[in-house]
This record gives structure tokens, sequence and C-alpha cells, in this order.
């Protein structure tokens, strides 16, 4: 988000790094595009992944994640008559929430059918284990920012659902939430549960190589050494 010192600051700086095309400062003469910067030796595929309906969130319980609104999807899922699992993990920012007891409240169905688990925040050297749990990451954070959980699942080769559009050119239409609504949510999820295994899996590797291609943590440390040259 920006603002007036934001602007300032950036026209002063001789150059300005953002890795998301919807940023506030990508439009500006002096921006540069830049890596998320995955370290994909420590985020990287298993064996065995589990496929059954096994779903991951992972991140802050606040509003600008949208847990709700995964929450809203997988009670639709519920009503659909499909079969899954879901972890959501992470604490919100402010450990006395509403938003976060709303969201827990209106998950309460799915909890006692055993379909949802709230989960504590992790570590970030955690998380490659829980990526390597689930074979599905959901993420609705909207475009703006590139979340790097989104690289960190697709490193894991864990299939992303995601709102975010910085990420178009490899996530399929069918599981991009390009309209931030239950609908959608459910629709997308139910679109990447159903998917037969080849294609899972042929997507995932796609999903892996973009990170290891255009994110990858040796990628950002060269473009970070170039632009302190320049």
């Amino acid at each position: 988000m920006g603002g007036f010192w934001t602007t300032r600051a950036a026209r002063l700086a001789h150059v300005v790094c953002y890795t998301s095309p919807d940023s506030y400062v990508a439009a500006m003469r002096n921006a540069r595009t830049m890596p998320i910067g995955i370290d994909t030796e420590l985020f990287r595929p298993v064996a065995n992944r589990p496929r059954g309906g096994t779903i991951l969130m992972l991140g802050r319980m606040d509003r600008v994640k949208n847990p709700d609104l995964l929450v809203r999807g997988l009670l639709e899922l519920t009503d659909a008559g499909k079969v899954f699992h879901a972890d959501l993990v992470g604490d919100p920012t402010n450990k006395d929430s509403s938003y976060a007891r709303e969201v827990k409240q209106l998950a309460e169905p799915l909890v006692e059918q055993g379909r949802v688990s709230f989960l504590p925040s992790v570590r970030n050297a955690e998380t490659p284990a829980l990526y390597a749990a689930h074979s599905l990451f959901v993420n609705l954070t909207p475009s703006g920012s590139f979340d790097k959980t989104i690289g960190e699942a697709m490193a894991c080769g864990t299939l992303v659902v995601c709102a975010n559009m910085a990420v178009a050119e490899i996530v399929p239409p069918r599981l991009l939430v390009d309209d931030l609504s239950a609908d959608r949510v459910q629709e997308t999820i139910e679109a990447a549960l159903a998917l037969p295994d080849a294609d899972y899996h042929a997507l995932t590797r796609r999903m892996r190589a973009f990170i290891e291609e255009k994110h990858s943590l040796r990628l950002l440390t060269k473009k970070l050494v170039e632009v302190l040259h320049h």
C-alpha cells in the first residue's frame, strides 16, 4: 500500500525493488522486479506425498489473508459432499483479534466433523514438513504483494490455489481465485482435488521449475549484486 512517504522515498532512491507486478512502486521509472528468493534446497519435494484431499493454509490469521473465505468455500464443499481435511496454521497478529474468533466460530461445524483444524504458528524452518504433508496449498492474499508461502509451496511440490495474479503464468485459470468469493474458492479447490494424478504431478513439476528458474534465492542474490554494483 502506498502513500506520500512511500512515494517520496521511492523517488529519492536510485533503485526500488519489487516482487509483484501489482506492487505500488512497480510503475516507477527506477523500479526493478526481483525474485522472491526461495531456498530451493530447503524447500523441495518429497516422495509419497498424500493426495487424499489434504489442504493447507499457512499464515497470519488476519483479514488480509482471507481465511474466512477459505472456511466459507469449505462449507460449500461439504454441502457438495466432497471429502477433505484442511489445516489452517497461524496465529493472528493481535492475539485478541475479534476477526480470528469470527473465523473459528464460522468453522465450528467443520471442526466438529473433523474436516478442519486450527494450528498455532510455526517457525519457517518447520514449514517444509507442513507443505509435504498436504497435497494442496491455498493462499487468498490479494494481488499487490507476492506472499513467499506461495513460492515455498510450489518449491515443495505442493499444488497451489491462490488469488495472486503474480503467478497467473504458471497457475492454470481454473486454480486462480480471480474473484474473492466463497463460490470461486469452492470451485478452485474442487477443481484441484479432482485432478487426475498425472495432471497433478505434471502441474507440481511445472510450479517447482517456475520457482527454480524465476524466484530462487540464488537468482535473487545475483540480481541484488547487480543492483548494488550498478
